[in-house]
């Protein structure tokens, strides 16, 4: 559902919550086993990891350019300026 409202809807707003701790956890995850290691949250960290993996699930799907924008609002959620 794409939202040219001022807010978004709950529904978006647990997709953002799933998709950034669903990063978190990852980035976690691939961290060395044996290490005391843990990165706190950092939503530019999160952000960049998300971009990419946006950009590698369109690719792979080759999403043709015009519907490219339908699926990033899918994928994450956003308000339009």
């Amino acid at each position: 559902m794409i939202s040219y409202d001022n807010e978004l809807s709950k529904a978006q707003i647990a997709r953002q919550d799933y998709v950034d701790n669903t990063i978190q956890t990852l980035i976690n995850d691939l961290l060395p086993q044996g290490t005391e290691l843990e990165l706190d949250w950092d939503i530019e960290r999160i952000s960049v990891v998300r971009d990419a993996v946006q950009d590698v699930i369109v690719e792979a799907l080759a999403i043709p350019i015009e519907e490219q924008d339908a699926f990033q609002m899918r994928f994450y959620p956003y308000l339009r300026m």
